[in-house]
This record gives C-alpha cells, structure tokens and sequence, in this order.
C-alpha cells in the first residue's frame, strides 16, 4: 500500500499521512506505528461537507 502526506505539509514539519485504502494513519516523522482509522472515510465526507 502507498501512503500520502498532507498537502497542508512542507517537507520540515511533522505531518500526518494516510495509507491510499484510507483504512490508517501515520507520522511522517516515525512511519512505524500505524493508527487504523475503518472511519476515516466517512470522516473525510464529513469534514468535505461542511466547509
């Protein structure tokens, strides 16, 4: 699986990426703990929602 970084993100700061399945998360800074996220996708429609 890929992962990809926040495009709020410039290459010196932490930054929080999510796996291509939208299933995980994790810190750029120390990729191996994974943070599984089932409901990230419904999440992501929200926030999409409201802005």
């Amino acid at each position: 699986m890929s992962w990809r970084k926040s495009s709020r993100s410039d290459n010196e700061a932490s930054c929080v990426e999510v796996r291509s399945s939208l299933d995980a998360l994790r810190d750029s800074k120390n990729p191996g703990p994974e943070l599984l996220a089932p409901g990230l996708p419904d999440l992501i429609r929200f926030l999409k929602s409201v802005r």
